[in-house]
């Protein structure tokens, strides 16, 4: 049986721009393991306005999806995380969702 997906879905504080900027590296760099091992499936953020060059600097909700056996597993990577751990995320607010993936495209963004 396959592993449950969850969609978790968290808003970004206001104001967190610059800090979220300084720790990007780390956030990604701790995201790696979990990427690697099929934990973290997608990820991506819903912006303010709509951007051609890759600037993500007006985030206002960050998308995750988690492949984890249970919801306390989700939450515990929503919580463990700098952005949230950092004063980023706003894991109070955070919504997580069982999902299932209809259709999935490899772009390579980051």
């Amino acid at each position: 049986m396959a592993t449950p997906e969850w969609l978790i879905q968290v808003p970004v504080l206001p104001g967190t721009v610059d800090k979220r900027i300084q720790l990007r590296q780390q956030h990604f760099s701790d995201a790696k393991a979990l990427i690697e091992k099929g934990v973290i499936t997608f990820a991506g953020g819903i912006l303010a306005n709509a951007t051609t060059d890759g600037d993500n600097k007006e985030m206002t909700v960050t998308l995750f999806t988690v492949s984890v056996p249970t919801l306390a597993e989700a939450r515990q990577i929503l919580e463990r995380d700098v952005y949230t751990t950092e004063g980023i995320w706003d894991a109070t607010k955070a919504e997580i969702f069982p999902f299932r993936t209809g259709v999935r495209a490899a772009l390579g963004h980051a």
